[in-house]
């Protein structure tokens, strides 16, 4: 199943993600002015993001397992990470 754009959802959906996180702020300035609730908080979501994007990650590994051995290396990467290449 594609979405309007061609490409399967998930990979959409994770494409859509990382152009978020890489603008998401990470100056000093803006740690600086939370109040420590506010940093509870932002730190509650940012473990909600971790987990949910963990566990899509380790469904991604057990399912390239299951393609076959030789597309992934022991420690369940692509093996065209440990060959310098990238799949994305």
């Amino acid at each position: 199943m594609s979405s309007a754009g061609g490409e399967p959802p998930l990979i959409a959906a994770l494409q859509g993600l990382h152009r978020h996180m890489t603008g998401l702020p990470d100056d000093d300035s803006l740690f600086a002015g939370l109040d420590p609730e506010q940093r509870r908080n932002a730190h509650s979501l940012g473990c909600r993001l971790q987990d949910r994007l963990v566990r899509v990650l380790a469904r991604l590994v057990a399912d390239m397992a299951a393609d076959g051995a030789d597309l992934v290396d022991e420690g369940g990467l692509p093996r065209s990470y440990s060959d310098g290449g990238s799949d994305a």
